[in-house]
């Protein structure tokens, strides 16, 4: 399912096909995941809000920063059929 569906007309948007809807609810999940982490680091009182990002961010950090996203993205989807 898309999240924007291929419009009729080629001329606006030639080549899109759409994103997809599980795509665009990872996307929204990342957002209030990162924003939830920048508020806990202001919350404890961190030299600086982005502290999570310049010391925690490695690849497996964000895999699994990736991973989490698509699980709710997947539970969204599931939520969304019932």
């Amino acid at each position: 399912m898309k999240a924007f569906p291929k419009t009729n007309n080629p001329l606006t948007h030639p080549y899109q096909d759409g994103m997809d809807l599980r795509d665009y609810f990872a996307a929204k999940a990342m957002q209030g995941l990162i924003i939830a982490e920048i508020e806990s680091c202001k919350h404890f009182k961190q030299d600086k809000a982005w502290t999570w990002f310049d010391i925690d961010m490695n690849e497996d950090n964000l895999t699994d920063l990736a991973k989490r996203t698509y699980d709710l993205a997947d539970a969204m989807m599931e939520a969304r059929s019932k």
